[in-house]
Parts: C-alpha cells; structure tokens; sequence
C-alpha cells in the first residue's frame, strides 16, 4: 500500500522534504511508518524517539502508534507544540 507524508516544522527539516510517499506493507501502522524513517534518518529518530515528539494526523485526526493505515492514506507529521 502506498501512503503520503506530509512533514511540517521540524520533522520537514529532519527529513528533508515537504511530502513524501511511502510503500508499505499491508497492515503497517503509523509505528511502521515512524520505525522507517527513523531507521533512514538519525535526526528524525531524534525527534521520534520521545512519544509525544512527533505529532501524526489523518483527515485532522490525531493518531496514536497502534492506528492503522490504508492505502491511499494522507498522513501529516509535525512536532508536538507542548515540549518539555
């Protein structure tokens, strides 16, 4: 299945790119998608690392780490506003 990412505020920095497409297998969650870059990128891992580092939505959505995805799926990525 394939999913878009769309990085915003320092997830677009850590990455690299405003959006991103992602094959995936069938039932990946967003643990998945998060787990993948991750592993390709060492300053998103930074920011991933802590749970509530990165901020994941779907149609506005928040969604926790367990969510499914599906194909055709818009995904936003951004940093969480409240910070420790």
């Amino acid at each position: 299945m394939n999913v878009e990412l769309r990085c915003y505020g320092a997830v677009r920095t850590a990455l690299g790119a405003q959006s991103l497409e992602r094959s995936l297998p069938e039932g990946a969650t967003v643990a998945t998608v998060l787990d993948r870059l991750g592993e390709a990128n060492p300053d998103f891992a930074r920011l991933a690392r802590d749970e509530d580092g990165v901020v994941v939505m779907r149609d506005r959505t928040h969604l926790d780490r367990d969510a499914p995805l599906a194909d055709g799926d818009v995904v936003s990525l951004s940093t969480s506003p409240v910070r420790d």
